[in-house]
């Protein structure tokens, strides 16, 4: 499952694909759209792993001022256009390690994405 709330998701590899296939998608990727995954923090658990990340999206700025780097050409920069918190629940199969549940949570202050990173540090609770 795909619980990207409250943006739209679906559950499953076909609902996932067709967001990924669908025309607005494409329009975004093709105006430059990039995902970029912070460190993960890993937590293993036998067949079991959660792993816990922070996730921006990016978007070249239209509207930026151009800036030329030495030996990289120039460019109107990036700017960033959302920040989440990312968990993936995971569970090892016979064929290897399969997605059980996928939660993206907007990081706007709001509680949902707070309580999504705290699930990170249960582990470390009990430790002081």
């Amino acid at each position: 499952m795909f619980d990207r709330d409250p943006h739209p998701g679906g559950a499953g590899n076909e609902a996932i694909a067709a967001m990924v296939r669908s025309p607005a998608h494409a329009v975004a990727i093709g105006g430059g759209l990039a995902h970029f995954c912070g460190l993960p923090y890993i937590e293993l658990d036998g067949d079991k792993a959660a792993v816990t990340s922070y996730l921006q999206i990016l978007m070249p700025d239209p509207n930026g001022t151009p800036v030329e780097l030495s030996n990289h050409g120039t460019s109107k920069g990036f700017r960033i256009h959302r920040v989440a918190a990312n968990r993936w629940d995971l569970v090892r199969t016979a064929k290897g390690w399969k997605i059980k549940r996928r939660t993206l949570r907007p990081l706007d202050g709001s509680e949902p994405a707070r309580q999504l990173l705290r699930q990170a540090l249960k582990a470390f609770e009990h430790s002081a």
